[in-house]
């Protein structure tokens, strides 16, 4: 029961009531959660409020696991295993893969040229700058295609969704408000990005741990779908 959610749920509320003590072991459990969602979706306690409008989630597993993981990093257990190599990546390369933090802005084509400023900003994100780097190049030439004014800032970051999913708010929030900082640098009043991760995190957790943003965040989906209803550009029909 215990690697499932309810049993996760219950040792975060006996963790809280005190019936239970921090422990490596405790940690190694916690460890595990891929924080997916699947269980808040399923979970036959949320059903009950379907009928309404707006869903009301009573049990929010993903949740009280990131919760769960930044006190017990309080208590000295964790980071663990894979966690806490990926945290000193991202520490020293600004990335959860390892690779040079010079190497980010490689896989930018030499017909789309940077300026410092800009009404927009892409956010490539760590895996489109370093392991799917066709997905950055596609986006950049689709903006560039639809007359958007956008730039890239030359000191990203990764966005810290790693940091928060295994309890490291605290560098996680460092993260966020040096993007912030960077962000109105650049003039910017929208953040684009193709990374689903990117975008949950930026648009969902940085306003829970830095406070209301200056700018808009859009996923590219969205933006298209902007661009496509203003008439800026024309959907290919696919036969």
């Amino acid at each position: 029961e215990s690697v499932h959610a309810r049993g996760r749920a219950a040792m975060a509320l006996a963790l809280m009531d005190g019936f239970i003590q921090p422990s490596e072991k405790l940690a190694e459990n916690i460890a595990l959660c891929t924080t997916c969602g699947w269980c808040r979706e399923r979970c036959p306690s949320n059903s009950v409020y379907e009928f309404v409008e707006v869903k009301k989630l009573l049990i929010d597993v993903p949740k009280i696991v990131e919760t769960f993981r930044e006190e017990l990093m309080k208590t000295g257990y964790g980071p663990i295993g894979a966690h806490k190599q990926l945290a000193a990546f991202i520490h020293n390369e600004y990335n959860p893969l390892g690779e040079p933090k010079l190497d980010r802005l490689k896989w930018l084509p030499s017909d789309i040229k940077r300026t410092e400023k800009a009404d927009t900003v892409y956010f490539t994100g760590c895996m489109a700058s370093y392991r799917e780097q066709g997905t950055a190049t596609s986006t950049v030439r689709i903006l560039k295609k639809a007359g958007i004014d956008f730039t890239i800032l030359s000191d990203e970051k990764c966005c810290g969704s790693i940091l928060l999913r295994t309890g490291l708010v605290d560098q996680a929030k460092e993260l966020a408000e040096g993007f912030s900082s960077s962000i109105k640098q650049s003039g910017a009043k929208k953040v684009v990005t193709s990374c689903a991760g990117c975008y949950r995190t930026i648009r969902l957790d940085y306003p829970k741990i830095i406070g209301k943003l200056d700018f808009e965040v859009l996923h590219l989906s969205e933006l298209l779908n902007e661009l496509i209803r203003e008439g800026k550009i024309l959907p290919r029909r696919i036969n």
